[in-house]
């Protein structure tokens, strides 16, 4: 079960990206919005929303979407033929929300290590990213490279280094190896955190 802490965050996440997306309608897409939802909210109500903030207000006092629900959402976006928000926003949103979800369940170790794994461990590991690349076997010449790319951004640069690792080593870049290397570190919070222990 969340916390209240989570919830709120989750919350707030939410409404941070339908700000984003109502920002990226046109009045165009408001108006055509507002035709669409006609018959699920009162007309007086749509009359009075000029932005698209407004009408996602109206839909989630209506329970229509919420921070769980983001599925009519994306159908009234695909309906205006607005997916570049649905891939610049809302997917991004919902790849954020498997990170709770997968951080509650944990990663196994069979579980394929992609982009949204890599970046929340990438976060966690933070300055101490050189020392889990060698613990990877990244070369020293990767490592250097990242670090002047990367070296005002440590997340950037943890990321970076997890993603030239299982580039390098392919299916040899397991969960199980990565976990393994985090507890060689002594990173046992990122390892209780993240993995089944």
């Amino acid at each position: 079960m969340e916390s209240e802490e989570e919830q709120r965050r989750k919350r707030l996440e939410f409404r941070k990206m339908l700000l984003k997306v109502s920002e990226g309608l046109t009045s165009e897409n408001v108006a055509d919005l507002k035709h669409l939802l006609r018959g699920d909210i009162v007309q007086s109500k749509l009359e009075g929303s000029s932005r698209g903030i407004d009408i996602f207000e109206l839909l989630i006092e209506k329970n229509s979407i919420s921070s769980d629900n983001i599925g009519y959402l994306k159908d009234c976006l695909d309906f205006l033929d607005r997916k570049d928000l649905i891939a610049d926003l809302v997917k991004p949103y919902e790849e954020r929300g498997s990170i709770t979800r997968m951080t509650r369940h944990k990663i196994r170790d069979d579980l394929d290590l992609n982009t949204v794994v890599l970046t929340e461990i990438g976060k966690e590991v933070g300055k101490d990213w050189k020392m889990l690349a060698r613990h990877l076997s990244v070369p020293e010449p990767d490592i250097e490279q990242i670090n002047n790319q990367y070296f005002r951004d440590l997340h950037e640069a943890s990321y970076q280094a997890l993603v030239r690792w299982k580039d390098k080593k392919g299916d040899r870049a397991t969960a199980k190896v990565l976990k393994r290397a985090l507890e060689d570190m002594r990173l046992m919070g990122v390892v209780s955190k993240y993995f089944d222990v």
